[in-house]
């Protein structure tokens, strides 16, 4: 894995931040973006050798920022791993939750 890189959504917590720390210890260039950064930089002392990164999968204008500081950097991606969770909000009905949750997936992966 050395010289390649990957980013990981998601890459803070839960599955994704095991997927981070597996990818680092095996040598690739890790970039996790985070929309909270705070909590991001308080799980990422797990695996300090991965970079972070801002990223709001909600917001198609934070996707741009991201996306275009990534293309600025010159740097191949060879490894995308979304493992950003979905939520579900209490007290609404399913086609609420697909609303709220199906969005900001699309768009991280398509725009």
């Amino acid at each position: 894995m050395a010289g390649k890189v990957a980013i990981v959504t998601g890459g803070y917590s839960g599955i994704g931040l095991e997927v981070s720390r597996v990818l680092a210890k095996a040598g690739a260039q890790v970039i996790v973006p985070a929309r909270s950064l705070d909590k991001a930089k308080v799980a990422m002392e797990a695996v300090p050798e991965a970079e972070l990164g801002e990223l709001d999968l909600a917001d198609p204008d934070s996707i741009d920022a991201f996306a275009h500081q990534f293309e600025e950097s010159d740097r191949p991606l060879h490894i995308l791993v979304n493992a950003q969770g979905s939520w579900l909000y209490l007290n609404s009905t399913i086609a609420e939750d697909m609303n709220c949750s199906l969005p900001p997936i699309i768009w991280g992966t398509f725009n």
